[in-house]
Parts: C-alpha cells; structure tokens; sequence
C-alpha cells in the first residue's frame, strides 16, 4: 500500500525491501524451473558461478524480520 498513490503510510522501508527479497526468490525458483524444463535435466546453479540457492537460505536463516514474517503468513494459515 506504501507504494501506492495517495496510500501512504508510516511503514518502514525494510519491509519493503524482505518483501522484494521474498519475491525475487520465487522469480529464482520459477527461472530455475522453467530451465529444467528447457534442459530436460535439473540444472545445477554451479553450472552458471552462481550461489544463488545458498545466499537465499543464509538470508532466510539469518533475517529476522523474514523469520517474522514466515510466522505471520502460518498464523493467517492456521486461523
């Protein structure tokens, strides 16, 4: 909503930025798939000098606030 035209808020930008950071790791997961399905193969993210998987799970287990989150998004599940 921050983003939005006259929706402005007192929201802090760092949930903006582990939101794009929440989104950018399903566009890796989609991009990752769809080369599966190009290759007939699984690729291997060695294969391009990328670590792309594991910066994602560092930043997963290390970021408090996508930790927060995580358990916000159960909560709503749940409820």
């Amino acid at each position: 909503m921050a983003l939005l035209p006259d929706h402005s808020t007192q929201m802090d930008t760092a949930f903006l930025w582990v939101d794009l950071a929440g989104h950018l790791a399903s566009v890796w997961r989609h991009v990752m798939a769809a080369a599966e399905l190009t290759h007939g193969r699984p690729i291997q993210t060695a294969e391009w000098k990328l670590d792309v998987d594991a910066a994602l799970e560092t930043w997963r287990a290390t970021n408090g606030l996508y930790a927060a989150f995580q358990d916000l998004g159960e909560r709503r599940d749940t409820a």
